[in-house]
């Protein structure tokens, strides 16, 4: 008896068992993006410019459901992100609750919105260098959080304007700029001080 139709079996039932493992991986990657929706018809509701909108949540969807189907660093690192998301969101939507359209008129847009929008990116830029630092790798984390923060914070802005996107963004820069320098310098692999 020859093992060759053994092990033809055996492999085909491998990948058999492979596709089905990645398959449960990608759909409740798919759930995790669906948590996004809230945030996605909030924004749609207020926004002047939709397809801008619909551009960023699509990406905020895709980013999420990338970094939970890939899983480990770039999975663990999605609380922080989408804290960090809705923060900025938060920031820039409450902006223009409190000062109405200032932003698309540009009448009072340095006096509440930039200032609102560049404090959310500076804390949402220290969150993600707090939840990177807890990681042997931070890279990922930092890649994952910042990015969500970042699309959260576009999509409350273009809701009203873009000064406060370019205002959350310096802030986060200045943050994460000297935070991730200093978290990758540490030897990779190294366990973070707890």
């Amino acid at each position: 008896m020859t093992t060759a139709p053994m092990m033809q079996m055996l492999e085909a039932v491998q990948a058999r068992a492979e596709r089905a493992y990645e398959l449960a991986r990608a759909r409740r990657a798919l759930q995790s993006a669906l948590w996004v929706l809230p945030l996605v018809v909030v924004a749609l509701a207020l926004a002047e410019r939709p397809f801008e909108v619909s551009l960023l949540a699509l990406a905020m969807m895709a980013s999420v459901w990338l970094a939970d189907w890939r899983g480990k660093e770039w999975g663990r690192a999605l609380p922080a992100g989408l804290g960090g998301g809705l923060l900025t969101f938060g920031a820039a939507i409450s902006a223009r609750w409190v000062m109405g359209d200032c932003c698309a008129s540009g009448a009072g847009c340095s006096d509440w919105c930039i200032p609102a929008c560049s404090t959310a990116g500076g804390l949402a830029g220290l969150l993600t260098v707090i939840d990177a630092g807890r990681a042997a790798n931070p890279l990922p984390r930092i890649a994952t959080s910042a990015s969500l923060s970042a699309i959260g914070g576009a999509m409350g802005c273009a809701c009203i304007g873009y000064a406060g996107a370019g205002a959350m963004l310096i802030a986060m820069s200045l943050v994460l700029v000297p935070g991730g320098i200093w978290l990758l310098r540490r030897p990779l692999g190294a366990q973070p001080a707890r």
